[in-house]
Parts: C-alpha cells; sequence; structure tokens
C-alpha cells in the first residue's frame, strides 16, 4: 500500500497527493484516538507518578521553542507546503487550509506530548540518568515503551499508524521536489517525464 501511494503521487502529481493526504489524516486521526484510549487504559498511573513528572522547566521550554523555530524554519522552504499555497481557489480558502492544518498538527502534537507524559511517569527512573551517565531509556522512544505491553497484533497496527504519518508527508515533498526539479529538466532539453521516473526509482530503494 505504501508503494502504491506514493508511486501513485510522484506519477499523477500535486490532485492525487491532495486525495492521499485526506486518506492519511482519516487514517491517522482514527488511530489517535484508539491508540490514546488503548494506551492509557493498558498504562495506569497515579496521581503522585503524574505530578513528579509534570511540572515546568527550563530544558523543557527550550526544547519547545527549538521545536517551534525548526519546524517553522523547515516548512519555509518545503516546496509541498508552496505548492498548496498556490494551488489554493483563493485568500479565503488558503487561510481555512491553514487554520485546519494547525488544528490537526496541534492535535498530533497533544497526542504524543500526552502519551509521553505518561511514559514518563510510568518510567521514571528508567528515563533518569544511572551511574554511568547515560540513560537507561530513551525520551523519543515514549510511545513504543507504552506499546510493549500490547499484544504482537496491536504492533502491526502501530506500524500501519507510523508508516501512515511518514507517508502523509513523504509524498507531499516528493512533489516539491519533482516540481523543483522540472526547471532544470527543461533548462537541459531533457524529457519532462524523466523527473517522475527518477523520483519513482528512489521510492523503490527508500522503500525496500
Amino acid at each position: 500500500v505504501t508503494m502504491i501511494t506514493l508511486l501513485y503521487t510522484v506519477l499523477c502529481g500535486l490532485p492525487a497527493s491532495v486525495v492521499t493526504d485526506r486518506l492519511h489524516g482519516i487514517m491517522i486521526t482514527g488511530f489517535m484516538l484508539f491508540f490514546s484510549i488503548l494506551l492509557l487504559a493498558k498504562n495506569p498511573v497515579d496521581a503522585a507518578e503524574m505530578r513528579a513528572v509534570s511540572k515546568s522547566t527550563t530544558s523543557g521550554f527550550v526544547v519547545m521553542i527549538t521545536l517551534i523555530l525548526a519546524v517553522i524554519s523547515a516548512e519555509l522552504f518545503n516546496a509541498g507546503q508552496w505548492q498548496r499555497v498556490y494551488a489554493a481557489k483563493s485568500t479565503a480558502d488558503l487561510r481555512k487550509g491553514l487554520a485546519l492544518g494547525a488544528g490537526l498538527i496541534f492535535f498530533v502534537m497533544w497526542f504524543f506530548g500526552i502519551l509521553g507524559v505518561v511514559a514518563a511517569a510510568k518510567y521514571r527512573d528508567d528515563f533518569l540518568r544511572d551511574d554511568n551517565d547515560t540513560k537507561k531509556k530513551s525520551h523519543y522512544l515514549a510511545f513504543f515503551y507504552l506499546a510493549e505491553s500490547l499484544d504482537k497484533g496491536w504492533h502491526v497496527l502501530i506500524l500501519i499508524f507510523a508508516t501512515s504519518l511518514c507517508v502523509s508527508s513523504v509524498d507531499s515533498i516528493q512533489n516539491g521536489l519533482t516540481s523543483v526539479l522540472y526547471r532544470d529538466i527543461l533548462n537541459y532539453g531533457l524529457p519532462v517525464n524523466a523527473v517522475r521516473v527518477v523520483c519513482a526509482a528512489l521510492n523503490i530503494g527508500a522503500i525496500f
């Protein structure tokens, strides 16, 4: 399914990417709601454990600001995003799309943030540094630590969920890459479809 989705968007362009983004959006929203309930039910923590990790710190504030600046800076140079800006029917539609996108992004960040705090509460000692000043557990894998308590069958769904998160961004980036390369292809007098062939070939190796 991943291969078909990526090749479809590379060969069919921006309209196909918009269609697959809607599909991925529905899948991701459904999976997030489902796993929020499932993982919170499977990994109970008490009030004292939550209070121990639910407090503001200077390092946490720095991480928040760094993440915001990093994402904004990256998206300013993302040709896939600018494709959507210039493809909007009107300024009003563009603003609606940006507002909806910002809301969905907030929801995704909230989802991983809540589960991250729960994981920090449950595995607090494992996240702390030991005598050798090395971490026993890595914070960025918090979601997967909570999922370890689930049966292997659930892990398959998590793999599909993680893949959907990735592919929903990758196909947009690829279309942006294709649009940027078109100008170079035309300047060198090469066939226009050469860009699509190159991007499609890159997908096969990456997915393998």
